[in-house]
């Protein structure tokens, strides 16, 4: 495979209700709670306390199976201290308004990039597999050229591009919820939910 662009920057904060979380540097003796040992997740966090001066062994890592679970326990504890993605953060804090961001990772790694590096926390990428390209490289620069146009166009109008991605939302969930339907009507509650149950502004 090869990469052909950048289409996610970081999506990783630090999540808890205790307000003395502000560098982290904050986190030396305290337990953070994140997702999938041995995940993205893990080596941003390890290498941000590492290169803001923190021993390996002054921060103790907790980690879940998976971000809900990580969810489960700031729910529980709201002075934990989570590292999550979105859409958990925004999950997280709408369950429980003692919850806030305390630290955005992608903040804190630009910050210490003070040796001129062009390092940026990238969380996803589009990647081709290279027969596909060999075979059809007009293909993928239109793909390319129409992703830039997507994005121009959600930059410059986000109030129309709501307006897609809302009607793109219902197409696509009502699909797959219908195929669940085929699958095992219990899965979905033994129904299609009704037109209400999606959200348009």
């Amino acid at each position: 495979v090869s990469v052909i662009d950048i289409n996610t920057l970081g999506v990783l904060y630090l999540v808890s209700g205790d307000s003395s979380i502000s560098s982290i540097e904050n986190l030396s003796g305290k337990t953070v709670y994140l997702p999938g040992k041995g995940t993205t997740p893990e080596y941003v966090l390890r290498y941000l306390i590492s290169a803001s001066g923190l021993s390996d062994d002054a921060v103790t890592l907790e980690f879940k199976s998976e971000a809900s679970e990580v969810a489960a326990v700031l729910a529980e504890d709201p002075n934990a201290i989570g590292l999550l993605p979105q859409p958990f953060v925004t999950a997280a804090i709408a369950q429980n308004d003692s919850l806030s961001v305390v630290l955005d990772l992608t903040k804190v790694w630009d910050s210490l990039q003070e040796d001129g590096s062009n390092s940026r926390l990238v969380t996803g990428v589009s990647i081709v597999n290279n027969e596909f390209l060999a075979a059809h490289k007009d293909l993928v620069d239109t793909f390319l050229t129409e992703h830039e146009a997507s994005i121009a166009y959600t930059a410059a109008d986000p109030e129309g591009a709501a307006a897609l991605i809302e009607k793109d939302m219902k197409d696509a969930l009502n699909g797959y919820l219908s195929v669940l339907l085929s699958q095992n009507p219990q899965s979905v509650g033994g129904s299609l939910p009704e037109d209400d149950f999606y959200y348009l502004r």
